[in-house]
């Protein structure tokens, strides 16, 4: 039994050569990383260059102009379906996308609302935005109050030059509330025709609502001169806006308010995302996430919840 279990598990001389030769490669073989480790030197990653470097590209995308974006224009009110193309270029147009628009008006292509002028390709959210203030477009009911408007400036014109009844001596009480009135109670002031009172009612539900009279500069068509002679007739109650809590909206119906525009509502979010509630109403401006001028206009609209 010896002999049958040594004849298995003996080795000869040349079997353990051979057997030592490997046991010492394995062990070389294991190692090898902790002496590669130890004697070869490790480049060192520089931090610094790296930041530094990463600031540069954050700089250079930020100084870089977003399509659309507009670094000087003019603002006018404007009708899409009419506008000439250099009006179109002064509006922050590109020349590609004005002339676009005039093609596709050359090709029987018509804008109906406002909506129609994102069919213009390359017209960015943003940029949008950024018109739908300035959007005039002379509807098919509009042209049919051809007529109306003709008298109202007839009025417009009467009132101005005292031609017209001195309405105000006749109804020295007239008061209206701008955040209630229907057109209906516009009409009765001198100088507001079914045209203007439409647009004014339309342009308040846009906003919300107005905190002031002035507001109504905004409103396409109402001269400087006009309002002047007009804003006795008006009072404004502020307890009838409709208030933004910017803790609750959602992204559409904060990016759809006349006086702020995609991109800043894209901040805004983003800084919600990241500290979850907003305490104070400053923290947009502090924090750059909208422009100053943006911002105290919307403010009035701003409640935190």
């Amino acid at each position: 039994m010896k002999r049958f279990i040594k004849s298995w598990f003996s080795l000869s001389t040349r079997e353990i050569r051979g057997a030592s030769v490997l046991i010492v490669l394995i062990v070389l073989v294991l190692l090898a990383p902790y002496a590669y480790n130890l004697f070869i030197e490790k480049p060192t990653l520089n931090h610094a260059e790296f930041i530094e470097t990463i600031d540069k590209l954050i700089q250079v995308k930020s100084e870089t102009p977003a399509p659309n974006k507009i670094l000087s224009s003019t603002y006018f009110p404007f009708d899409p379906n009419t506008v000439a193309f250099n009006d179109l270029l002064k509006l922050g147009f590109s020349e590609k996308q004005a002339r676009t628009l005039v093609n596709y008006r050359k090709a029987g292509g018509k804008f109906f609302k406002n909506e129609d002028l994102k069919k213009v390709y390359g017209i960015s959210e943003a940029f949008y935005k950024q018109l739908i203030p300035y959007i005039a477009i002379v509807s098919i009911e509009m042209k049919e109050q051809t007529k109306s408007d003709k008298l109202q400036v007839d009025v417009n014109n009467a009132f101005s030059s005292g031609a017209a009844k001195n309405y105000s001596s006749e109804n020295p009480d007239l008061k209206i509330e701008l955040n209630t009135a229907t057109p209906a109670d516009l009409i009765r002031i001198p100088g507001i025709g079914p045209v203007y009172a439409k647009r004014i009612v339309s342009y308040r539900d846009n906003l919300g609502g107005f905190y002031s009279s002035s507001q109504l500069a905004e409103v396409y068509g109402l001269s400087d001169s006009l309002l002047v002679k007009i804003n006795h007739f008006l009072f404004v109650d502020t307890s009838a806006i409709q208030s933004i809590n910017l803790n609750t909206v959602d992204f559409r119906t904060l990016n759809n308010h006349p006086y702020i525009d995609y991109i800043h509502t894209k901040n805004i979010f983003r800084y919600k995302e990241l500290m979850d509630t907003i305490i104070d109403t400053d923290e947009l401006l502090r924090n750059h996430l909208i422009d100053s001028n943006s911002y105290y206009k919307l403010k009035p609209y701003l409640i935190l919840k």
